[in-house]
């Protein structure tokens, strides 16, 4: 299986900082353009599927990589970002004594203020690549997502220990990730 996993483009609350979570805010215009130009580089490369997250801005960068391919874009809930509760849409949470360290600390699991916990957000990720590569052994997929859902298929995908800082795994707006799994068959052993 090849999985590509694209983050969706510019939204203003990206420009502004603010944590975004499971907040519907559209792509801007610069949003928009970056995924026209991601379209371009997807053009001429194999993709049999495509998944995106349910909120608008991924949805609409899925779409927009979409007009080359013409294939029916699947929603799959498990790809939505993390969810921020009450921090949604602040740019300053120390007034909480919270900081993007203990949002992503595997281990302390921060939960407080309806932040979805680190670890939910690692089951759901593991669960759906598990349902990729069993669903879709030989196939090209590409996924639009966000940033925090980057973030943590990466460390899943190459096993990173817990304590692994997934702000090194940061990408950018309508950047993309590729990974190849070699999926082994049972041998036929009858014969």
């Amino acid at each position: 299986m090849k999985l590509y996993v694209v983050r969706h483009g510019q939204t203003n609350w990206n420009i502004e900082n603010r944590l975004q979570g499971s907040a519907d805010i559209p792509l801007n215009n610069t949003g928009i353009k970056q995924a026209q130009n991601l379209a371009e580089t997807f053009k001429n490369i194999d993709i049999d599927f495509i998944f995106s997250s349910p909120l608008q801005r991924a949805y609409d960068t899925a779409s927009i990589i979409n007009q080359y391919k013409n294939l029916p874009i699947s929603i799959d809930s498990r790809l939505i970002e993390r969810g921020f509760g009450d921090f949604e849409g602040l740019d300053d949470i120390s007034s909480f004594d919270c900081n993007i360290h203990k949002l992503l600390d595997y281990h302390l699991n921060y939960n407080l203020y309806h932040v979805e916990p680190i670890q939910n957000v690692f089951i759901r990720l593991s669960n759906l690549l598990t349902d990729l590569k069993t669903n879709y052994p030989d196939k090209k997929i590409l996924v639009a997502t966000h940033g925090g859902v980057v973030q943590v298929l990466e460390s899943i995908i190459k096993d990173l220990p817990k304590e692994t800082d997934l702000q090194l795994l940061s990408v950018g707006n309508c950047e993309y990730r590729a990974y190849s799994f070699d999926i082994l068959k049972e041998q036929d052993t009858s014969r």
